[in-house]
């Protein structure tokens, strides 16, 4: 069976969308959760005086903007994400894209910091 990658947005937890998942790891799924964080992102530049900008929709992510990016959603939004998940029974550890060579990504045009 491949491993199910599931992408939830920052609020997901709020909102009761991961309650599934035990159901299906307990049917033996592999799952990798990649989450957002954009609100939480947005409000954190925002309370630094840090000013967020978007092309075509998309957030671009300057030097400044990818050192709060990493605090908010590494530190902030993944954790809260793994003690939630640890609230289902899910036995869940965050790390980060920057963890190792866990992803490797090439740069998108007019989006800074982006891969």
């Amino acid at each position: 069976m491949k491993p199910v990658v599931i992408k939830v947005g920052g609020g997901t937890l709020a909102g009761g969308a991961l309650e599934d998942l035990p159901d299906l790891l307990s049917a033996g799924h592999r799952i990798a959760l990649v989450h957002g964080g954009g609100h939480q992102l947005t409000s954190m530049l925002d309370a630094l005086g840090i000013p967020t900008r978007f092309h075509a929709g998309l957030r671009v992510t300057d030097e400044e903007a990818l050192e709060v990016a990493e605090i908010v959603l590494a530190g902030g939004v993944n954790k809260a994400l793994a003690r939630g998940l640890d609230a289902l029974g899910v036995r869940a550890a965050g790390i980060s894209g920057t963890d190792g060579p866990t992803l490797l990504v090439e740069p998108v045009s007019d989006l800074g910091r982006v891969g």
